[in-house]
């Protein structure tokens, strides 16, 4: 019997003291989605601005797709170059092995490591984490760039009929999922901030 009474008891503290308004515990539940979608709603906000910035300044300055383009083309020759001598790059083309394919700003992973960027810069962590997301994923998606058009080149020289399919629908989505998946595995790699006791 004295168990029910304490029992009766601790059931009674946790009860809301009024009728009809909420145990501060309730409260406390209430609010936690609202603050994830105000967290949720202020990383869009900033990568929508950061990304409209970031298209505007490529719209403006149009030696930043030239230098993509001039980078990519340089890279490829080098890479395939490690490997075949029948390369030829003269801008804006790249050939290999008689196959050639002209470099334009689509093909290059500026635009995909833009978003990656804005995505990092829009979420909230240390400045240091952000920096080696940055350049991490920039890296990641460079190699990752070079290694699509290589294959294409293959697809191109072997399976002509299927190059718009690989090229056009293929590679695009394979390069959506490489970039959230960057994005995921830094957030997921994100040091843990020591709290102060």
């Amino acid at each position: 019997m004295g168990w029910e009474v304490a029992r009766s008891r601790k059931v009674s503290r946790s009860a809301p003291t009024r009728p009809g308004r909420p145990s501060p515990r309730d409260a406390a539940r209430a609010v936690a989605p609202r603050a994830a979608t105000r967290q949720v709603m202020t990383f869009l906000v900033r990568f929508a601005l950061g990304w409209i910035c970031a298209l505007l300044l490529v719209s403006f300055v149009p030696g930043i797709e030239r230098w993509a383009i001039r980078g990519t083309l340089h890279s490829l020759g080098w890479l395939a170059g490690l490997f075949t001598p029948s390369v030829e790059v003269a801008e804006p083309a790249f050939t290999l092995g008689g196959t050639r394919v002209n470099i334009v700003p689509d093909c290059t992973p500026l635009m995909p490591t833009t978003a990656l960027w804005m995505a990092i810069l829009a979420f909230p962590s240390s400045g240091r984490w952000k920096l080696v997301g940055a350049l991490a994923g920039a890296a990641v998606l460079w190699l990752y760039n070079l290694g699509r058009i290589l294959a294409t080149v293959a697809v191109l020289k072997m399976r002509p009929e299927w190059f718009d399919f690989v090229h056009v629908y293929l590679w695009q989505t394979l390069t959506v999922v490489v970039l959230f998946a960057l994005f995921v595995l830094w957030m997921r790699f994100e040091p843990r901030r020591r709290v102060a006791s």
